[in-house]
This record gives C-alpha cells, structure tokens and sequence, in this order.
C-alpha cells in the first residue's frame, strides 16, 4: 500500500471512532435522554387520543394495582388482605371483563397460622372468578434479583400463569417502557 493510502485509512478509522464516541458520550447525557422522554411522552400522548366508541366493543382487561393512600385506609397490613381480594375477585364476576391482572404481589408462604381461613378467602375468590375470567398474579423477584415464588395454593387456584410486574422506571420517576425480559435478568 502507498502513504497516502495508509493515511486514508488511518482518518477514516480515526472519524469513524471520533463518531462513534461522540454517539456513545451523548447517550449518557441528560440533556439528550431528557430530549428522548420529551419526544416519547409526545408519541404516546398522540397515541392516547381516544377512537370513536364502537358499540361491538369485546370486554375489557382490569388492571387492579392500589395507591398508597388506599392502602393507608385500610387497617390491616397489605399481607393480610387476603380476604378483601377475594371478595373484590367475585365481585368482578358480575363486571365480566376479559382478564384480571392482580397487580399486588401475594406472600409467597401460608398465613393461615396467622389468622386461620386467611388463604381460603382469596383462594376462593381466586377459583370462583377463574370461571368467568383469566386472573394474573403479579411476579417480581427478590432483593437478590432472583425469582420470587408466589404461595402455590395461589398460582393454582388462579388457573393462569403468574406474570411479570417489573417496570423500568425513567429516571424521572415515570415508567415509559416495558421489557418482558426484566425478571430473567
């Protein structure tokens, strides 16, 4: 090869990783990921605007999560609500919607030596409503990033498979994306 061949080469090589570091930089800077959530939360407030009704419109999925100030009504511990959530899953028979995603991570062991017919009220609730809909409990994973079971008496009387409940949170504190792979990390 000539001089000015080897030269070509040389600054072709040299912009090529100039631009790929300037790329790379300026993924990391806020200025840049906060341009990005701007333009997402742009494309998803578009995406929002309602269609026109449809009077054929099929059942619709339920999503049951509870916010910090309803848990704060409730005197019991979340561990313990156990019956509650039974009592809310046989209601929705009479909604009829399509599927139920129980957003609130269930105790991976028995409290019926806490407080005895405790399991047996949401397992009720749980293979009542199985009837009349699909019920999927939350998955999420432990302090270690390991799989987190859920008490096995619950996963059966659901009937449907547990699903992820894993969300990646922007660091603005608002949950823009949603990975499937997140509890196989």
């Amino acid at each position: 090869m000539n001089l000015a061949a080897n030269r070509l080469r040389a600054w072709t090589l040299a912009a090529v990783l100039a631009v790929s570091l300037t790329a790379a930089a300026s993924a990391f800077l806020l200025p840049v990921t906060a341009l990005d959530r701007a333009i997402l939360d742009a494309r998803f407030a578009f995406a929002r605007k309602p269609a026109p009704p449809r009077l054929d419109a099929p059942a619709e999925v339920a999503v049951i999560g509870i916010d910090l100030h309803s848990a704060r009504a409730i005197e019991e511990p979340m561990a313990l609500w156990h019956a509650r959530l039974g009592r809310l899953l046989e209601g929705m028979r009479a909604v009829k919607p399509a599927a139920v995603a129980l957003d609130i991570v269930l105790p991976d062991r028995s409290y019926e030596g806490v407080v005895p017919g405790l399991d047996a009220a949401l397992v009720r609730g749980l293979v009542m409503s199985r009837a009349a809909f699909p019920t999927i409990l939350a998955q999420t994973v432990d302090e270690g990033g390991r799989h987190r079971t859920i008490h096995p008496a619950f996963v059966s009387a659901a009937g449907a498979g547990p699903g992820y409940a894993l969300w990646d949170v922007d660091p603005d504190g608002v949950v823009r994306r949603f990975d499937e792979r997140l509890g196989e990390r």
